[in-house]
């Protein structure tokens, strides 16, 4: 089975700014809920798309966030 990448690093790369990620094994900050790692298992930028896909493979257990830049947000 492929490799995975890790939220906590897809979520630094600029061009992924603004897309809808789905997560397994979704870890997160403790005092604010935010997710901050966890197991890429899918991505969009159309969020109805990605659901459709997840739906089709039968993904019934991810967690489903949107990654935002941390400068803008903090």
């Amino acid at each position: 089975m492929p490799h995975q990448p890790r939220f906590a690093a897809f979520r630094r790369v600029s061009e992924f700014f603004g897309c809808w990620v789905a997560l397994e094994e979704c870890v997160y900050e403790e005092q604010s809920s935010t997710p901050v790692d966890g197991e890429v298992v899918d991505h969009d930028f159309d969020l109805a798309s990605l659901c459709k896909r997840l739906k089709a493979r039968g993904v019934s257990q991810s967690a489903v966030v949107r990654v935002c830049d941390a400068r803008r947000t903090g």
